[in-house]
């Protein structure tokens, strides 16, 4: 991560969910702040034996959660939120922005495992905008007409990224 500098930057920091279904995670950093994007689990697979659940290596998480600024959720899936509950307690007090659908299925998470009260939950609608750590994000209107979560639009220094969380198609006939 890059410390110290008033230039304006953007560190990507990925945890998991690359080239692998699960663990999404991702750190993205600028001059003012960090902001984590989804908290995801894997369920194992046989070489697991005895093992419920895998989850990100949280430490680059903790090494900055002075900095952390807000966590957001693409969507509800548990590669993308499942982790929460064995990070929230660690992070007291950071707030978590989702859609409605998304944050229904994250306070039953954290009620699960107790933690439901350790940070603020946020909901953001359709058309909405956040800034957060020098991130301007538009929440847009999902154009997959089963997906009850938002699609989004992230906007830094001079780029914008299109996060969309899972897009799976067909062909049309």
């Amino acid at each position: 991560m890059n410390q110290g500098s008033n230039t304006p930057f953007v560190t990507l920091t990925p945890l998991g969910g690359m080239g692998e279904i699960g663990l999404n995670c991702q750190l993205w950093e600028t001059e003012q702040g960090v902001v984590m994007i989804d908290c995801g689990l894997m369920f194992p697979s046989d070489e697991h034996l005895g093992v419920d659940v895998l989850i990100p290596n949280f430490d680059a998480v903790l090494a900055v959660r002075d900095k952390l600024c807000a966590i957001i959720l693409t969507h509800g899936h548990e590669d993308h939120i499942g982790a929460l509950p064995w990070l929230i307690p660690r992070l007291k007090g950071v707030p978590v922005y989702g859609s409605r659908f998304t944050l229904a299925l994250v306070r039953h998470k954290l009620a699960e495992h107790n933690v439901e009260d350790f940070c603020p939950l946020h909901t953001v609608e359709a058309g909405s905008f956040l800034s957060v750590c020098g991130l301007c994000i538009h929440f847009s209107r999902s154009l997959i007409p089963f997906q009850k979560d938002l699609p989004w639009v992230l906007r830094v220094l001079w780029v914008k990224f299109y996060i969309v969380g899972i897009l799976k198609s067909k062909p049309v006939h």
